[in-house]
């Protein structure tokens, strides 16, 4: 029975790597990003390269209820996920250049609760079929402090530790946790 991976912020950048290097390996794929044009459009792509099972679910990571409405959409279609890579993510708003609130607090949902939200769902299944894989998408911004927009690189951090905590939490098992902390990659990330 083939894998499935599910990849947040799949609709370009690494979230795009991650999805072709998994369907190369004939991973089946749950994409889910913000953008529903986009996220077909690499769906169509993998489909045609690779020949395996691609379905897309659009959500905004930044809500509070996206994570349960990927798990319930998984769960519904009966799709295992034995892969997942909190991959979402965005610059966000400079902490004080920015006056509302809310935007602050969306970036943080995004960037902060979304991956442990999807792990509190996705690892527990992980575990009773004795296999998982999780790459929380983190940077090397988590491990330097610099007078960026007082944001990023903390959210970065926490991922980096989440990661680290969850794999000792883990130990023994076959499902393994691990933090991705690339340096300045080329992709659209920066103009979206």
């Amino acid at each position: 029975m083939p894998r499935t991976a599910l990849i947040t912020g799949a609709s370009a950048g690494i979230g795009v790597e991650f999805a072709n290097q998994l369907a190369a390996r004939g991973v089946s794929l749950l994409l889910v990003a913000r953008r529903p044009d986009k996220l077909e459009e690499v769906a169509r792509s993998i489909r045609e390269i690779h020949s395996v099972d691609v379905t897309v679910f659009p959500a905004d990571l930044s809500r509070p209820e996206a994570p349960r409405q990927i798990y319930e959409f998984a769960r519904d279609r009966g799709l295992d996920v034995d892969y997942l890579v909190n991959n979402a993510g965005s610059a966000g708003p400079h902490l004080f250049e920015e006056p509302d609130w809310e935007p602050q607090a969306a970036f943080l949902e995004l960037m902060m609760i979304s991956a442990p939200h999807l792990c509190h769902y996705f690892i527990p299944p992980m575990k009773a079929r004795n296999f998982g894989r999780v790459v929380n998408v983190a940077s090397f911004a988590g491990r330097i402090a610099r007078p960026a927009g007082g944001h990023y690189g903390p959210a970065k951090a926490y991922l980096i530790a989440l990661s680290e905590e969850l794999s000792l939490m883990l130990r023994g098992t076959n499902v393994h946790v691990s933090a991705l902390c690339p340096g300045f990659t080329h992709t659209d990330f920066h103009a979206v």
